[in-house]
């Protein structure tokens, strides 16, 4: 009964984590792609940019799937890109400038203007210049990137509203497999617990009775 008890305990945990997963990603989900939140950029600097991603592994395909990146400028055009942290930190290098850390706080670096417009360096492995919605469809490889967000002009004041998203192959899977691996344990654990049951009943009903 102990075993039942246990299969059904992690049965329902199944289920209620994959029932979880599918609602997460039904209400993250835009167009096919599980998408951040907004990224809301408002700086006097003349960039923004996003901490370093490492990818790494022959797990990125399955992993991330395609990858899409969104920003909306307000008040101008604006210019996405994205590059290797090496290149564009040797870019950005004395430009003042907002760092979005991994904790989603972001924190105003001190410098002066860059020495080109982001479009006249050719740094960018992939990049696009609009008011928007501006929009680049990445193909994850393995390597350190960032995101980087500026006027298109280079000029200092820089307001966009960004996101990226995923499509993230593997969620469908993973909630698959936890819904069904939920419900055959609970199935197998309750048929256990009912069993252990009528067997203990059956040995109860078995006993001698004691004489006077």
């Amino acid at each position: 009964m102990v075993a039942g008890s246990v299969a059904v305990l992690l049965g329902l945990l199944a289920v209620v984590g994959g029932i979880t997963l599918l609602t997460w990603q039904a209400s993250q989900r835009e167009d096919g792609y599980v998408t951040t939140p907004t990224w809301e950029v408002d700086t006097p600097g003349y960039a923004a940019v996003t901490d370093e991603l490492v990818l790494r592994g022959e797990w990125l395909d399955e992993g991330l799937g395609d990858v899409r990146l969104r920003a909306v400028g307000h008040g101008g055009e604006i210019f996405l890109g994205v590059a290797s942290a090496q290149d564009a930190a040797a870019y950005l290098d004395g430009v003042a400038r907002e760092m979005r850390g991994n904790a989603f706080v972001d924190s105003e670096l001190g410098g002066g203007a860059p020495a080109v417009p982001p479009a006249d360096t050719d740094i960018w492995i992939a990049s696009a210049t609009g008011s928007g919605p501006v929009r680049l469809d990445l193909e994850p490889e393995p390597g350190s990137y960032v995101v980087v967000v500026m006027a298109a002009d280079g000029g200092a004041g820089v307001h966009a509203s960004v996101d990226a998203g995923a499509t993230l192959p593997w969620l469908g899977v993973a909630a698959a497999v936890a819904l069904v691996s939920g419900f055959v344990l609970l199935g197998g654990g309750l048929a256990a617990v009912v069993l252990a049951v009528r067997a203990a009943s059956r040995v109860g009903r078995r006993q001698p009775v004691a004489g006077p």
